[in-house]
């Protein structure tokens, strides 16, 4: 996406406005992410 005009469309389309109703939330933090070499692992919590 690429400026004001497009994101507005991504939000009010139908398929964004689907998500939504059906439970969809966004985050509002950065999850916690462990690397170790060429491995990564998400921190399980429930909880951020």
């Amino acid at each position: 996406m690429t400026g004001r005009g497009e994101i507005a469309a991504i939000v009010g389309s139908t398929a964004h406005q689907r998500q939504i109703a059906g439970g969809c939330t966004h985050l509002v933090g950065a999850p916690h992410v462990t690397v170790t070499g060429d491995a990564s692992a998400l921190r399980p919590v429930t909880r951020w």
